[in-house]
């Protein structure tokens, strides 16, 4: 089978060789199963289409197209275009709600209403698919952690260390909630480190909350990347993963609670639909002051490595993706 890749991101091999992208979409949904796929003996492609190429020139070829992540709404038109013609069965993957966007939401539905299947992160964003594009078949594909498990610590550092990580879009929860948060840190010693592009808001808010003479967690920030994520949550006690009941967050994969999990922190999370499944292992609450001194005091203690091998593997989660485009070219 020869599968074709299309999204916005760029890829870049590391100096050992393998391939990575700054892009968590791109590794989870995009580089994470082909990389499966290729394991498997398939014959993979994959294609950038940046977001400023106002005229992208298609070069689409194999056995079936894959689409994530394509914002441009002349791109979309374009795949849309190609998809109609029904040469090659596409797929739309899905995993951020911009459906309804004046700009390119209505060359995203064509293509999706044009595909053989379209494949979605959670059961909300399915859901929110099957409303906005009526006779799609949609799939629900889980993303994998990554890296190597971390054990948990058995008890909380002092002074405690939250950490907060994710794409800098989020950034606006946090600082909402950061007042919320503050009033841990009028009882005990908090430390927040906060984990992003290093975008001048982000620089911004961070130098002006330490200046804050209001500010009792005082907070640090450094670049994300795979390696400085792991290494920052070796020594952190609490991922504290704010949230919005906003229709776009509700459709939000757990991605950044499991990996949170994945490394041995404790969490608490704002409770986003696709978090439910994991209660068990976490603390939410909207009021994520309660969500975090619950996981100071009563964080539950699970086998949660457990789950997180079965479903969220790499072998889980390729073989998930493998069976749902056999399945879509077959349709």
């Amino acid at each position: 089978m020869r599968v074709t890749f299309v999204s916005k991101y760029p890829f870049e091999r590391r100096p050992d060789g393998s391939i990575t992208s700054a892009g968590a979409s791109a590794r989870l949904r995009i580089l994470e199963p082909a990389l499966f796929l290729s394991g498997r003996g398939h014959q993979i492609n994959l294609l950038t289409i940046p977001p400023e190429e106002r005229d992208p020139k298609l070069k689409l070829g194999g056995d079936v197209v894959v689409v994530s992540k394509i914002i441009d709404p002349v791109a979309l038109e374009r795949l849309a275009e190609a998809a109609e013609r029904r040469e090659i069965p596409f797929v739309t993957d899905i995993c951020d709600n911009r459906l309804d966007h004046p700009t390119f939401g209505p060359p995203l539905r064509r293509l999706a209403a044009a595909s053989q299947a379209t494949f979605c992160n959670t059961r909300e964003m399915a859901r929110v698919v099957t409303e906005r594009v009526p006779g799609v078949r949609v799939e629900v594909l889980h993303e994998p952690v990554e890296g190597y498990p971390i054990q948990r610590k058995p008890g909380l550092g002092h002074p405690i260390k939250l950490i907060w990580f994710g794409h800098q879009d989020g950034l606006p929860q946090l600082r909402r909630d950061y007042p919320l948060i503050s009033r841990l840190g009028e009882e005990r010693a908090v430390v927040l480190q906060i984990m992003c592009g290093a975008t001048p808001d982000v620089l911004r808010w961070v130098a002006l909350t330490n200046e804050s003479p209001n500010a009792t967690v005082p907070v640090s920030f450094a670049p994300w990347s795979p390696r400085a994520l792991r290494e920052a949550c070796r020594v952190a006690d609490v991922a504290v993963l704010p949230g919005s009941d906003d229709d776009f967050w509700r459709t939000k994969s757990p991605n950044r609670m499991l990996q949170a999990l994945w490394y041995g922190l404790r969490v608490a999370a704002f409770p986003f639909p696709s978090y439910y499944d994991y209660a068990s292992h976490c603390s939410l609450d909207k009021d994520i002051s309660l969500a975090l001194l619950k996981a100071l005091t009563d964080h539950p203690d699970t086998d949660v490595w457990a789950d997180l091998k079965g479903l969220h593997s790499r072998e889980s989660v390729g073989s998930a993706w493998e069976r749902a485009i056999v399945q879509a070219m077959q349709k």
